[in-house]
């Protein structure tokens, strides 16, 4: 019984820890040796159900009141009784610790979720933020092409950054040990969304913006290239008319002559 006694004084003092992670690897490993503090408990537990039901068969045994008895069955009550009280203590300890630490996993979670979403973001920001806007039709049209595919993935990814901030949001609410950090975290990447927003809308109107002054500008050369076309036109017709009127008055002249 000492012996068992002094196993839950040691698994008591690992449950006490106030160690839970300070980062989601460091939770995950805590988790698992957690696991094995359990199953020690776990054995701890078959053996004070062995001690009990030895106790109990001794207490139930009949004998004279002038038979030797090695110990005073009010002892023996209390001894079991203190470690079973120590048992229990040793469970509620072990089912706090697992929740505070699955708590914690969820927080380091999170946190590695929206570390995840900010990287994501920075990379998009990097790509919008590029200057090259083309310098003819066929490259904005390439350029628009992927600029297309660039917004479909942005917003197919805002369904997994919702997620992300649903975990947070729940913590939150749960009243979580690090709610003011959580809420924090999530007002910083939705700010970084929003101006991932606005850096995709803007390119796209800069490419299109260019995309409608090529065309412009490929309009107004085709129209000063048909007024020059007209202009040279209307010259010749009009030298054609002069060498013609020239020829005819020479014509007259040859028949006064004759």
């Amino acid at each position: 019984m000492v012996y068992i006694l002094d196993s839950m004084e040691e698994l008591k003092m690992r449950l006490l820890s106030d160690d839970y992670g300070k980062h989601l690897l460091g939770v995950e490993d805590l988790l698992q040796k957690h696991s094995l503090v359990e199953a020690d408990i776990n054995v701890l537990g078959e053996r004070v159900k062995q001690v009990v039901q030895h106790s109990q068969k001794f207490l139930q045994e009949e004998s004279g009141e002038d038979d030797y008895k090695p110990c005073d069955p009010s002892i023996i009550v209390e001894r079991v009784t203190t470690l079973e009280d120590a048992y229990a203590e040793l469970v509620r300890l072990a089912v706090e610790r697992r929740s505070r630490l699955e708590e914690s996993r969820q927080l380091w979670q999170f946190y590695w979720d929206m570390a995840e979403e900010e990287n994501w973001i920075k990379e998009m920001e990097q790509i919008l933020s590029q200057g090259d806007i083309g310098h003819d039709l066929t490259t904005i049209h390439l350029l628009l092409s992927k600029h297309k595919s660039l917004e479909t993935e942005i917003k197919a990814h805002e369904t997994t950054l919702k997620m992300s901030i649903a975990q947070g949001q729940e913590l939150i609410d749960q009243g979580h040990f690090g709610a003011d950090k959580v809420q924090q975290r999530i007002d910083d990447v939705m700010s970084m969304w929003k101006h991932l927003i606005e850096l995709m809308e803007n390119r796209k109107r800069r490419l299109t913006g260019e995309k409608d002054k090529i065309n412009i500008l490929l309009l107004l050369r085709s129209i000063n290239r048909l007024i020059c076309q007209k202009t040279i036109l209307k010259s010749s017709v009009k030298y054609f008319k002069i060498k013609i009127s020239s020829k005819w008055t020479n014509y007259k002249s040859y028949e006064v002559l004759v």
